[in-house]
């Protein structure tokens, strides 16, 4: 019985509470008009930019998620002066000559190398040779690849060996490559 009690006077609380707040909230209304909403004026350009803002957060939370690695932010300013050198910043960038596609201009060998990577790892994950064409997937291959092969390297080794091959930092013909992307990270 004194359960049944307890719940009745608390159903009773709840009621009388209920009741009060909204008399509260209608009188609130009536003295001084609707709770104002925050307006919100936001043109197309900027809308662009925080579309483009999440896309890139949505890929360093990616890469987060799969590799478990912070990002340096050196990383960033890196990969973004390489797809300046190599692309112009172009995610359509097409070089027949090596059938490099893309805005970091991945050749299918970078790309069966990234899977290999991937597949010692053990992951599911692989990427096809349209996911060239894609910048948030050329940066995740090129994190795979730089992470497994260069994770303590120097930006100048990381960009040599990207633009040459595994012995590209020793290699003279890389260190035009080199000067170009350092140009962009100084600017």
């Amino acid at each position: 019985m004194k359960r049944t009690q307890l719940f009745l006077w608390m159903s009773i609380a709840i009621f009388f509470f209920c009741c009060t707040a909204e008399f509260r909230y209608k009188r609130h209304v009536k003295e001084r008009g609707p709770i104002p909403q925050p307006k919100f004026d936001i043109d197309i350009s900027s809308l662009e930019m925080i579309d483009s803002l999440q896309r890139r957060i949505d890929t360093l939370e990616q890469r987060l998620e799969i590799y478990d690695t912070p990002l340096q932010i050196n990383d960033l300013d890196l990969i973004l002066a390489m797809i300046n050198v190599e692309s112009s910043g172009n995610d359509s960038a097409w070089n027949e000559t090596e059938k490099a596609a893309g805005c970091l201009q991945i050749r299918p060998v970078m790309l069966r190398e990234v899977n290999r990577i991937l597949k010692m790892q053990g992951l599911k994950k692989r990427y096809k040779l349209n996911d060239r064409w894609s910048r948030d997937k050329s940066i995740e291959m090129f994190y795979v690849w730089k992470d497994w092969h260069h994770p303590t390297c120097s930006n100048e080794v990381v960009a040599r060996c990207w633009n040459g091959g595994s012995n590209g930092y020793r290699m003279p013909a890389t260190q035009h490559y080199w000067n170009k992307v350092q140009n962009y990270l100084d600017s």
